[in-house]
Order: C-alpha cells, then sequence, then structure tokens
C-alpha cells in the first residue's frame, strides 16, 4: 500500500454507490470520482467492461486493483485503510458478528427500501451531483438511518403480529 492511495470509484446515482462514497468519506480518504450511472450505457464501454466484466457499478480502483459490489468494497477500504481514529469494521468477534448482519440485512433487505425512499423524495435525480460536491453527506446519513429505523419498525411490527 502505498503512502497515498490511489483511488477511483466508479459510480453515483444509487444507493449501492452511496455505501462506497459513504465509506470513502468516513475513513477520511481522497478519491477520484467516475461519475457514471446504471442502466446509461456508460458502464458497458470497453474501457469499463477491461475492468469490470459485470458491468455493475459501483467498481473502486486502488491502484492496479479493482473490485466492485457495494458491502465488498465497504470491507476492503475498512480493512486497508483504517486508522486507530477511523474505522468501519469492529474488532471483537460479537460486534463484528453484528456488523456482518446489518451488513447482509442492508444488502439483502433494505436496498430496495432505500431505491424506494430515494426516488419517494427526488433524491435519485440529484444524487450524482449531492456525492460530486461531497456537501450532502450528513443528508444521506439521516436519509439512510431513518430508512433503516422505518425497516427496523416494520420487521418488528410485522414479527409481533
Amino acid at each position: 500500500m502505498s503512502a497515498t492511495p490511489d483511488l477511483t470509484l466508479w459510480g453515483v446515482g444509487t444507493s449501492r454507490t452511496i455505501r462506497a462514497h459513504w465509506a470513502m468519506h468516513e475513513l477520511g480518504l481522497s478519491y477520484k470520482v467516475k461519475p457514471i450511472g446504471p442502466r446509461t450505457g456508460e458502464t458497458k464501454t470497453a474501457e469499463y467492461t477491461r475492468l469490470n466484466p459485470r458491468q455493475k457499478i459501483p467498481l473502486l480502483q486502488d491502484g492496479d486493483f479493482c473490485i466492485g459490489e457495494s458491502a465488498a468494497i465497504v470491507a476492503y477500504l475498512s480493512r486497508t485503510y483504517s486508522t486507530m481514529e477511523r474505522s468501519l469494521i469492529p474488532e471483537t468477534t460479537r460486534e463484528y458478528a453484528a456488523w456482518l448482519e446489518w451488513c447482509f440485512f442492508i444488502v439483502a433487505e433494505l436496498d430496495s427500501t432505500s431505491l424506494t425512499l430515494c426516488a419517494a423524495i427526488g433524491l435519485t435525480r440529484s444524487v450524482r451531483s449531492t456525492v460530486l460536491r461531497r456537501k450532502s453527506l450528513p443528508r444521506l446519513a439521516s436519509i439512510s438511518a431513518s430508512s433503516c429505523a422505518m425497516s427496523k419498525s416494520r420487521s418488528q411490527t410485522a414479527g409481533n403480529s
């Protein structure tokens, strides 16, 4: 790992890409953004297909290494670039297990809720510029937290019936 990482994150405009942008922000990492969107044809170019044959976003380039899938990107970033002051993955076994549980919940269950929520408040069209300006990450965090709370409340209500 070099002293200054050469990070490029491909993708904006989806809850999946927000995860990677958010993780990089939380870790205090500097990175370049290639603001390509899903279902736009931008993931089908020869350049992008060489980097990611699955033609999906997000994709993280760290020097000559590439990794896709938002949860894998977040785990990689935390494992590679965490410091004592900034870490995304808990150290203890049980806290790590709880972290994994939330990661799988977010990837498997919350993702569709987030997309619906983003569309409902008109966020999907503005995410590209929001992420590039990086001034609204607290807003994205509060939206994500609200979405988590709504989903948790629904699952608890469903479990009580």
